[in-house]
Parts: structure tokens; sequence; C-alpha cells
């Protein structure tokens, strides 16, 4: 199964209009103060490879993908709580102007008994019955672009309930994966020589992790931000406040900028119960 995937960035500027309804920032959550700060002090915010179940599409003999990827959500703070019971209490909050100009795209959140599911799932099992059978070279070629094509709006796409991993307790538990609001960053990974999809068929739980290892604190497939695209910096109590006040200081950044991290800090135990 051929699993070339086209990605990239095609810059279309114009005017940010935020949402009436949403909120205008996106959040990306972590269960350690250490990813946290390691992520402010280089700039950077690396993708990993994340499991996707796609068992709703009724495809036989593929079940999940495993996809690089860097995930937010546009979820009001009142509401934010629910989120990080599920992803861990550490938290950087960018405006959905700047989420928009690096190509992070909203998922669609799919029924399974809805007409879309279903022509999704009978062109992606024609493509690959017909590029696995003996076709002309010609309309393999046409199948195969099908199939990239078909592969690169998969990787938008979730159902709308499911079965997911806890990362807080590593536990799977049912979800309205709705709730999630997400948006997904996917880096070319081909810039690194790493594979932009992963089938069920070729899991390998440790050469998994090397790939995601492997696009750690690289510009060429990571988002990069400066300190003033900041908008909210989320940690779990005054203890981690002081942890980070103490590594900031050792960065070399002048002092006016490691006031400016720290004004968008929210110490959650300590103002939640004002959202």
């Amino acid at each position: 199964m051929n699993n070339t995937i086209q990605t990239g960035i095609t810059k279309y500027k114009r005017p940010h209009i935020p949402s009436a309804v949403d909120p205008d920032t996106l959040f990306t959550f972590t269960t350690d103060l250490k990813w946290l700060v390691e992520s402010l002090e280089n700039k950077m915010l690396s993708p990993r490879y994340n499991e996707e179940d796609i068992r709703f599409l009724g495809i036989s003999n593929l079940k999940k993908l495993i996809v690089p990827m860097k995930c937010f959500c546009d979820i009001n703070l009142q509401k934010l709580n629910i989120h990080m019971d599920w992803y861990g209490d550490y938290g950087i909050a960018f405006g959905k102007k700047w989420g928009i100009n690096q190509g992070l795209q909203p998922i669609q959140y799919v029924n399974p008994n809805s007409i879309l599911c279903k022509d999704l799932s009978t062109a992606f099992k024609e493509a690959i019955r017909v590029t696995n059978g003996n076709n002309s070279d010609s309309e393999n070629k046409v199948f195969l672009d099908l199939k990239s094509e078909l592969l690169l709006d998969l990787l938008f796409k979730k159902p709308y309930t499911g079965r997911m991993v806890k990362r807080k307790t590593s536990k799977k538990s049912n979800k309205c994966l709705a709730d999630e609001h997400e948006w997904r960053f996917i880096p070319n990974s081909s810039l690194l020589g790493l594979p932009p999809v992963i089938l069920d068929q070729d899991f390998n739980k440790e050469a998994i992790a090397s790939f995601s290892n492997a696009m750690k604190g690289k510009a060429e497939v990571s988002l990069q931000f400066d300190y003033s695209d900041i908008k909210h910096i989320i940690i779990k109590n005054l203890e981690d406040y002081r942890q980070l006040v103490m590594t900031i200081k050792k960065w070399d950044i002048d002092e006016m900028t490691q006031y400016a991290i720290l004004s968008h800090v929210i110490v959650w135990d300590e103002l939640k119960g004002d959202f």
C-alpha cells in the first residue's frame, strides 16, 4: 500500500476574523512541567506519532493509523478543566490567528452512520482493491493518488465518539471526541526521512518512539513561536510557579522578556474556581 502524502503550507493571507462562539485561543497540554519548560525555552513545539482509531470506517484489516501530529483545542477557560483531566495540567496557549498562519486545521468529527462516512469508506476500499489488483500502470497511478488524498483527508477526521487512552491515567475510556474541539498540525515528516503514516500492520512500539524522538527539536517539522505569540501559560500550583521563575532566570533573555513570559502564567489550583 502506497502511503505517500503530499504535505505543505500554502500561505493564504486574509484578515483574521475571530469566532463569535468559540474562544480565539488554541491550547496544547502536557503531563509534566519539564516538557512545558522545554518548549518555552526552545520556543518550539515538536510533534509526536499518535495512534488514530479508524475502525469507524469499517475497512477490513485496517483498524488504526499512527500519524505524526501536534494537537490543540479551542475550549473556553470555564470548561478547560475537563480537557486537562485527560491531557495534563501544563499548557500553553496561542491566538488562533497564530495557529491559522502555522497551518493548523480543525478536525471534522464524523457520524459513522452518515453518508459522508459511508462514502469515504467505500472510496478507500475501492482504491485499495484496484491498486492491489492487476490493472494498468495509468489506472494504478490514479488510484494511488486517490489513496494518498484519502489518507490525507482521513488524518483530519475522527469519529464523534470513541474509546481512547486518558493520558493522565494511561487507561482507556469512552469519550465524546467532539468535546476536544481539536485543531491539528501534521508536519511534513518526509523532510527528516520519516514515514507520514504508519499502518497498524506495521506497528512497532520501539520504532514509533524512535521516530517521535527524531522529530524533537527539529525546526523542519516543528511549530516555532515568539514569546509575544503566547496568550496563556497554565501550570498546576505555586511550587510549579516557583520552579518556573527560577528556571526562566537562568535563560539567556533580558529581564523584561522574563517578566513578559511570567505575566501570562495561570496557576490553575489558585484560580480555577474563578473560571
